[in-house]
């Protein structure tokens, strides 16, 4: 992470050979690839964060159908005190599964984090 002022900048890469799919029923015999890469921005001050994201993922392999996925994601957040937050969340994803079909994502949530 990369921080000035109240903004942080953050991001990261993945990527695996012969991967073994278990939610498809692959075997890593398949060849299976992947490859993620996200990067996020957010901006604290005070109590007050907000932020959004980015992620890709792409998996693929001879013989088996390929899977794409983009995810934006924003949100903020309040710290209530002495480890005490409450955030909101919205994410939206465009999902591709090659001849199987796509499919787009929205889902938004309610968070307490309580820590000690």
């Amino acid at each position: 992470n990369l921080g000035f002022g109240g903004f942080t900048l953050g991001g990261s890469w993945y990527q695996s050979e012969d991967l073994s799919v278990t939610s498809l029923a692959l075997p890593s015999a398949f060849g299976m690839e992947e490859e993620v890469w996200t990067v996020g921005l957010s901006y604290a001050t005070g109590p007050w964060t907000v932020g959004v994201a980015y992620l890709t993922d792409e998996i693929s392999g001879a013989g088996a159908p390929s899977f794409e996925m983009e995810t934006w994601q924003t949100g903020g957040g309040y710290n209530l005190g002495s480890g005490v937050d409450v955030g909101l969340d919205l994410q939206m994803s465009d999902v591709d599964y090659g001849p199987v079909g796509s499919f787009d994502s929205v889902s938004g949530g309610l968070v307490l984090s309580v820590s000690f």
